[in-house]
């Protein structure tokens, strides 16, 4: 993007505004010593108001300063993920699996965060860090499905007050090993996370409480559709509380406590619904993703069908 604003001297003064907050670093709170300041001063200071690329100043016809910018977090079209819900106070978009939610460790510009700081940039970064760029939950690596994020900080703060209250409703799909039994049952297994090469979730009395509803929707070859209801968000929450009852989720890697099936592509887990007031208007929202295209062989291969929103 090339922007063309005025003349050096008439764009560094525009900079030394009362709006930027730079200045008051430099102890430069009247416009008297903003103006006195030297032009690298003013230029630096808007470099924290500019988003987009490379953006010069100045007139084409003049000398132009040309300033590189960086997002907090890298853009990369390369990212794939589908928008489910779009407005302009959130968005709810479609993770693939094999694909994290947020930059960490060897995954710094390749995941679902950086794929919707292309198109979403500007908004993400005015949100800032200590609103996580907009991302209100996490989904695991291996798992597909939807995920919210806030464009607007109003936006953000009210669904965060909701995720805390446990007011959203998500629904997950999984298929697991074996028949769980009961058919239908609420799992109460407290969840401490363990740090070492990787974060894993243990099973263990001073844990955080943890509770995850689930039932049986088909059954076939040995294997279960499930619909798993977590009523609190705790790391692999739905994975271990079924390895717990051993009905392992299938594909699991982390948490396998016997054999499983072979060629399975991946951890047969999807976010599939979530249910929430929308932030600003306040009417019930319910968003759906369907059984993702990677696992429906998998449900051929163990005759099981694809599974519907009720």
């Amino acid at each position: 993007m090339t922007v063309w604003v005025g003349s050096r001297r008439r764009v560094a003064n525009s900079l030394k505004s009362d709006k930027n907050p730079f200045w008051a670093k430099l102890g430069a709170r009247s416009t008297a010593r903003r103006r006195s300041l030297p032009l690298k001063y003013a230029l630096r200071g808007s470099t924290r108001q500019i988003n987009s690329g490379r953006v010069f100043l100045g007139h084409p016809h003049r000398q132009a300063i040309e300033i590189t910018m960086e997002f907090s977090v890298r853009p990369n079209p390369n990212v794939p993920y589908n928008i489910a819900h779009r407005d302009e106070d959130f968005l709810v978009v479609e993770k693939p699996a094999r694909i994290v939610t947020q930059p960490g460790l060897k995954h710094e510009h390749d995941s679902l965060l950086n794929g919707i700081f292309c198109e979403y940039g500007k908004l993400l970064q005015n949100m800032g860090a200590d609103r996580g760029w907009g991302l209100l939950h996490r989904l695991d690596k291996d798992t597909s499905g939807l995920v919210i994020v806030a464009l607007r900080p109003q936006a953000y703060d009210k669904l965060r007050a909701q995720f805390v209250e446990r007011k959203i409703r998500k629904t997950y799909w999984a298929i697991v090993d074996g028949l769980p039994k009961p058919a239908q049952a609420v799992i109460q297994k407290p969840i401490a996370e363990v740090v070492g090469r990787r974060k894993r979730a243990v099973i263990r009395q001073d844990g955080k409480p943890s509770i995850t509803a689930y039932k049986i929707l088909q059954t076939a070859s040995g294997v279960s559709l499930i619909e798993a209801r977590p009523k609190t968000g705790r790391l692999h929450q739905i994975r271990i509380h079924m390895c717990e009852v051993g009905n392992p989720v299938l594909g699991e890697t982390i948490y396998l406590g016997k054999s499983q099936p072979p060629n399975v592509v991946r951890l047969c887990l999807h976010a599939a619904e979530l249910k929430f007031l929308h932030p600003i208007t306040n009417q019930g929202l319910t968003v759906r993703a369907p059984w993702p295209k990677d696992l429906r062989k998998t449900l051929t291969r163990f005759g099981l069908d694809e599974p519907r929103f009720g």
